[in-house]
Protein backbone atom coordinates (compact mmCIF):
# COMPACT_ATOMS: atom_id res chain seq x y z
CA UNK A 1 0.00 0.00 0.00
CA UNK A 2 1.23 3.54 -0.75
CA UNK A 3 1.04 5.78 1.79
CA UNK A 4 -0.65 9.37 1.95
CA UNK A 5 2.70 11.39 0.93
CA UNK A 6 3.53 9.82 -1.78
CA UNK A 7 0.04 10.17 -3.03
CA UNK A 8 0.08 13.85 -2.21
CA UNK A 9 3.83 14.23 -3.89
CA UNK A 10 2.18 13.55 -7.47
CA UNK A 11 -0.84 15.83 -7.36
CA UNK A 12 -0.51 19.41 -8.17
CA UNK A 13 -1.39 22.29 -5.43
CA UNK A 14 -2.18 19.65 -2.80
CA UNK A 15 -3.13 21.63 0.94
CA UNK A 16 -5.05 20.14 4.25
CA UNK A 17 -8.43 21.07 4.06
CA UNK A 18 -8.88 19.38 7.33
CA UNK A 19 -8.81 16.31 9.69
CA UNK A 20 -6.95 13.68 7.53
CA UNK A 21 -9.02 15.46 4.31
CA UNK A 22 -6.77 17.73 1.52
CA UNK A 23 -7.41 19.55 -1.51
CA UNK A 24 -5.88 19.26 -4.85
CA UNK A 25 -5.78 19.91 -8.44
CA UNK A 26 -7.61 16.34 -10.25
CA UNK A 27 -5.19 14.71 -12.38
CA UNK A 28 -7.91 13.11 -14.75
CA UNK A 29 -8.62 16.85 -16.15
CA UNK A 30 -7.34 20.33 -16.48
CA UNK A 31 -7.41 21.63 -13.32
CA UNK A 32 -6.95 24.79 -11.80
CA UNK A 33 -9.02 25.04 -9.24
CA UNK A 34 -8.33 21.97 -6.75
CA UNK A 35 -11.32 20.29 -7.57
CA UNK A 36 -9.99 17.35 -5.81
CA UNK A 37 -10.57 16.11 -2.45
CA UNK A 38 -8.27 13.65 -0.91
CA UNK A 39 -9.69 11.71 1.50
CA UNK A 40 -7.65 9.08 4.28
CA UNK A 41 -9.78 7.00 6.64
CA UNK A 42 -8.25 5.51 10.12
CA UNK A 43 -7.83 2.35 8.33
CA UNK A 44 -5.42 3.59 5.80
CA UNK A 45 -7.71 3.13 2.95
CA UNK A 46 -7.39 6.31 0.74
CA UNK A 47 -10.52 7.96 -1.27
CA UNK A 48 -10.74 10.57 -3.81
CA UNK A 49 -13.62 12.57 -5.11
CA UNK A 50 -13.79 15.02 -8.26
CA UNK A 51 -16.09 17.63 -7.56
CA UNK A 52 -16.01 17.82 -11.53
CA UNK A 53 -17.10 14.73 -12.00
CA UNK A 54 -14.23 12.69 -12.92
CA UNK A 55 -14.17 9.20 -11.89
CA UNK A 56 -12.03 7.64 -9.09
CA UNK A 57 -10.72 5.12 -11.98
CA UNK A 58 -10.29 7.96 -14.07
CA UNK A 59 -7.79 9.56 -11.23
CA UNK A 60 -6.17 6.57 -9.79
CA UNK A 61 -4.98 5.90 -13.80
CA UNK A 62 -3.65 9.38 -14.23
CA UNK A 63 -2.01 9.02 -10.78
CA UNK A 64 -0.33 5.40 -12.25
CA UNK A 65 -2.12 4.01 -9.17
CA UNK A 66 -4.38 0.63 -8.84
CA UNK A 67 -7.11 0.07 -6.07
CA UNK A 68 -4.87 -2.40 -4.07
CA UNK A 69 -2.69 0.40 -3.69
CA UNK A 70 -4.91 2.34 -1.81
CA UNK A 71 -5.93 -0.40 0.39
CA UNK A 72 -4.32 -1.73 3.35
CA UNK A 73 -4.37 -5.77 3.06
CA UNK A 74 -7.07 -7.39 4.08
CA UNK A 75 -9.72 -4.35 4.28
CA UNK A 76 -12.38 -4.62 1.82
CA UNK A 77 -13.07 -1.75 0.21
CA UNK A 78 -16.78 -0.93 -0.11
CA UNK A 79 -18.30 2.85 0.26
CA UNK A 80 -20.85 2.70 3.11
CA UNK A 81 -24.20 5.16 2.46
CA UNK A 82 -24.41 7.87 4.51
CA UNK A 83 -24.62 11.77 3.80
CA UNK A 84 -25.35 15.16 5.91
CA UNK A 85 -26.00 18.30 4.69
CA UNK A 86 -22.59 19.95 5.00
CA UNK A 87 -20.97 16.96 3.44
CA UNK A 88 -23.25 17.78 0.14
CA UNK A 89 -22.81 21.48 0.89
CA UNK A 90 -19.16 20.77 0.64
CA UNK A 91 -19.27 18.41 -2.28
CA UNK A 92 -21.03 21.43 -4.07
CA UNK A 93 -19.43 24.27 -2.36
CA UNK A 94 -22.62 25.48 -1.82
CA UNK A 95 -23.35 27.21 2.08
CA UNK A 96 -25.22 24.94 3.97
CA UNK A 97 -27.07 27.56 5.48
CA UNK A 98 -28.17 28.75 2.17
CA UNK A 99 -29.36 25.17 1.53
CA UNK A 100 -31.28 24.71 4.46
CA UNK A 101 -33.01 27.74 4.36
CA UNK A 102 -33.24 28.35 0.56
CA UNK A 103 -33.92 24.80 -0.96
CA UNK A 104 -35.69 23.57 2.58
CA UNK A 105 -32.98 20.54 2.55
CA UNK A 106 -32.38 19.07 6.02
CA UNK A 107 -30.77 15.91 7.75
CA UNK A 108 -32.59 12.81 8.80
CA UNK A 109 -32.21 9.17 8.68
CA UNK A 110 -33.34 6.63 5.79
CA UNK A 111 -34.42 3.32 6.28
CA UNK A 112 -33.98 0.32 4.07
CA UNK A 113 -36.32 -2.25 2.89
CA UNK A 114 -34.01 -4.72 4.96
CA UNK A 115 -34.08 -2.51 8.27
CA UNK A 116 -30.98 -1.12 7.90
CA UNK A 117 -30.10 2.50 8.34
CA UNK A 118 -27.71 5.81 7.66
CA UNK A 119 -27.38 9.51 7.78
CA UNK A 120 -29.66 11.11 3.99
CA UNK A 121 -30.24 14.38 3.46
CA UNK A 122 -34.52 14.84 2.64
CA UNK A 123 -35.22 17.16 -0.26
CA UNK A 124 -38.90 18.15 -0.17
CA UNK A 125 -40.91 19.00 -3.38
CA UNK A 126 -43.77 21.59 -3.19
CA UNK A 127 -46.15 22.21 -5.67
CA UNK A 128 -46.33 25.57 -7.01
CA UNK A 129 -49.02 27.06 -4.30
CA UNK A 130 -46.12 25.49 -1.48
CA UNK A 131 -48.26 22.20 -0.39
CA UNK A 132 -45.81 19.49 0.32
CA UNK A 133 -46.01 16.77 -2.82
CA UNK A 134 -43.17 13.89 -2.46
CA UNK A 135 -40.04 13.81 -1.04
CA UNK A 136 -36.57 12.64 -1.89
CA UNK A 137 -33.54 11.71 -0.44
CA UNK A 138 -29.84 11.63 -0.76
CA UNK A 139 -27.86 9.56 0.46
CA UNK A 140 -24.17 10.04 -1.14
CA UNK A 141 -22.52 12.69 -2.66
CA UNK A 142 -21.02 10.58 -5.33
CA UNK A 143 -22.62 8.51 -8.32
CA UNK A 144 -23.02 4.71 -6.20
CA UNK A 145 -23.66 1.78 -8.94
CA UNK A 146 -25.64 -0.59 -7.99
CA UNK A 147 -25.67 -4.57 -9.08
CA UNK A 148 -28.15 -3.62 -11.52
CA UNK A 149 -26.38 -0.80 -13.02
CA UNK A 150 -28.13 1.81 -11.52
CA UNK A 151 -27.47 5.07 -9.81
CA UNK A 152 -28.53 4.02 -6.07
CA UNK A 153 -27.45 7.78 -4.90
CA UNK A 154 -31.53 8.59 -4.59
CA UNK A 155 -34.42 6.97 -2.96
CA UNK A 156 -37.87 8.34 -2.84
CA UNK A 157 -39.74 7.99 0.45
CA UNK A 158 -41.55 5.00 0.41
CA UNK A 159 -45.37 5.94 -0.96
CA UNK A 160 -44.83 9.59 -2.00
CA UNK A 161 -44.04 9.27 -5.81
CA UNK A 162 -47.72 9.81 -6.60
CA UNK A 163 -47.93 13.31 -6.80
CA UNK A 164 -44.40 13.90 -8.42
CA UNK A 165 -43.82 17.25 -9.98
CA UNK A 166 -41.37 19.69 -11.35
CA UNK A 167 -38.48 20.10 -8.92
CA UNK A 168 -38.92 24.17 -7.69
CA UNK A 169 -42.41 25.02 -8.37
CA UNK A 170 -42.24 26.97 -5.45
CA UNK A 171 -40.09 29.51 -5.90
CA UNK A 172 -41.92 30.45 -8.71
CA UNK A 173 -45.02 31.47 -6.62
CA UNK A 174 -46.45 34.79 -7.09
CA UNK A 175 -44.30 35.59 -10.06
CA UNK A 176 -45.44 33.86 -13.08
CA UNK A 177 -45.15 35.15 -15.74
CA UNK A 178 -41.04 35.26 -15.58
CA UNK A 179 -39.49 38.09 -17.56
CA UNK A 180 -35.82 36.52 -17.73
CA UNK A 181 -36.78 33.05 -18.30
CA UNK A 182 -35.37 30.06 -16.81
CA UNK A 183 -33.35 26.90 -17.20
CA UNK A 184 -34.60 23.40 -16.99
CA UNK A 185 -32.17 20.83 -15.70
CA UNK A 186 -32.15 17.17 -14.30
CA UNK A 187 -32.63 16.47 -10.87
CA UNK A 188 -32.11 19.03 -8.06
CA UNK A 189 -28.21 19.43 -7.64
CA UNK A 190 -28.72 21.63 -10.59
CA UNK A 191 -31.15 23.50 -9.38
CA UNK A 192 -29.49 24.08 -6.01
CA UNK A 193 -26.50 25.64 -7.65
CA UNK A 194 -28.64 27.82 -9.58
CA UNK A 195 -30.57 29.26 -7.58
CA UNK A 196 -27.31 30.18 -5.27
CA UNK A 197 -26.25 31.80 -8.31
CA UNK A 198 -29.58 34.14 -8.49
CA UNK A 199 -30.91 32.07 -11.71
CA UNK A 200 -34.16 30.54 -11.79
CA UNK A 201 -34.36 27.10 -12.68
CA UNK A 202 -36.96 23.76 -12.20
CA UNK A 203 -35.42 20.15 -12.02
CA UNK A 204 -36.86 17.22 -13.28
CA UNK A 205 -36.80 14.04 -11.50
CA UNK A 206 -35.70 12.10 -13.79
CA UNK A 207 -34.91 12.58 -17.52
CA UNK A 208 -36.86 8.89 -18.47
CA UNK A 209 -39.61 8.76 -15.99
CA UNK A 210 -41.14 12.16 -16.13
CA UNK A 211 -43.74 13.59 -17.82
CA UNK A 212 -44.00 17.37 -18.60
CA UNK A 213 -47.05 17.33 -20.55
CA UNK A 214 -49.25 18.69 -17.36
CA UNK A 215 -46.69 21.57 -17.28
CA UNK A 216 -47.09 23.14 -20.44
CA UNK A 217 -49.14 25.64 -19.44
CA UNK A 218 -46.62 26.46 -16.64
CA UNK A 219 -43.62 26.57 -18.66
CA UNK A 220 -45.66 29.01 -21.32
CA UNK A 221 -45.35 31.79 -18.15
CA UNK A 222 -41.82 31.22 -18.25
CA UNK A 223 -41.26 33.02 -21.12
CA UNK A 224 -37.54 31.25 -22.29
CA UNK A 225 -36.64 27.95 -21.28
CA UNK A 226 -33.62 26.86 -21.66
CA UNK A 227 -32.86 22.95 -21.25
CA UNK A 228 -29.25 21.87 -20.36
CA UNK A 229 -28.54 18.51 -22.14
CA UNK A 230 -26.27 16.43 -20.71
CA UNK A 231 -23.89 14.63 -22.84
CA UNK A 232 -24.70 10.93 -22.37
CA UNK A 233 -27.50 8.56 -23.06
CA UNK A 234 -29.79 10.76 -20.52
CA UNK A 235 -29.68 14.02 -22.37
CA UNK A 236 -30.41 12.46 -26.00
CA UNK A 237 -33.77 11.17 -23.67
CA UNK A 238 -34.29 14.43 -22.31
CA UNK A 239 -33.91 16.14 -25.81
CA UNK A 240 -36.62 13.93 -27.01
CA UNK A 241 -38.70 14.64 -24.41
CA UNK A 242 -38.44 18.32 -24.54
CA UNK A 243 -38.47 18.69 -28.27
CA UNK A 244 -42.27 18.80 -28.56
CA UNK A 245 -42.76 21.52 -26.49
CA UNK A 246 -42.04 23.90 -28.92
CA UNK A 247 -45.32 22.95 -31.30
CA UNK A 248 -47.16 23.59 -27.84
CA UNK A 249 -46.32 27.17 -27.37
CA UNK A 250 -43.44 27.00 -25.50
CA UNK A 251 -40.35 29.18 -26.08
CA UNK A 252 -38.19 26.10 -25.71
CA UNK A 253 -34.36 26.49 -26.50
CA UNK A 254 -31.24 23.38 -25.76
CA UNK A 255 -27.73 24.15 -24.61
CA UNK A 256 -24.64 21.41 -24.18
CA UNK A 257 -22.24 22.80 -21.56
CA UNK A 258 -19.34 20.40 -23.05
CA UNK A 259 -17.67 17.74 -21.92
CA UNK A 260 -15.74 19.39 -19.21
CA UNK A 261 -18.63 20.39 -17.56
CA UNK A 262 -21.35 18.31 -17.97
CA UNK A 263 -24.00 19.85 -15.91
CA UNK A 264 -24.66 23.48 -13.87
CA UNK A 265 -22.92 21.79 -10.89
CA UNK A 266 -19.75 21.02 -12.63
CA UNK A 267 -19.86 24.30 -14.34
CA UNK A 268 -19.99 25.90 -10.91
CA UNK A 269 -17.02 23.57 -9.11
CA UNK A 270 -15.03 24.69 -12.46
CA UNK A 271 -15.59 28.32 -11.40
CA UNK A 272 -17.22 28.96 -8.30
CA UNK A 273 -17.61 32.63 -8.74
CA UNK A 274 -21.37 33.49 -9.00
CA UNK A 275 -20.72 36.96 -11.88
CA UNK A 276 -18.36 34.70 -13.80
CA UNK A 277 -20.70 31.55 -13.43
CA UNK A 278 -24.06 33.58 -14.39
CA UNK A 279 -22.02 34.71 -17.35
Amino acid sequence: MIDIGTVLGRLEKAVPAGKDEWIACCPAHRDTNQSLRVHQETDGRIWFHCFAGCKEDEILAALNLTWRDLCPEGVRRSRAYGLTVQEYADSKRIPSTWLRAEARVADGTYTFRTGGTCPGVKIPYFGINGEPTVLRWRLCAAKNMGKDGRDTRFKWEVGSRGSLTLYGLWRLAGRLPLKDGLFLVEGESDCHTLWHAGIDALGLPGAGTYSVAGDTDLLRQCGQVTVIVEPDRGGKTLFNKMAPLAKEGVDVRFVVLGEDAKDASAAWLANPEAAAFAQ
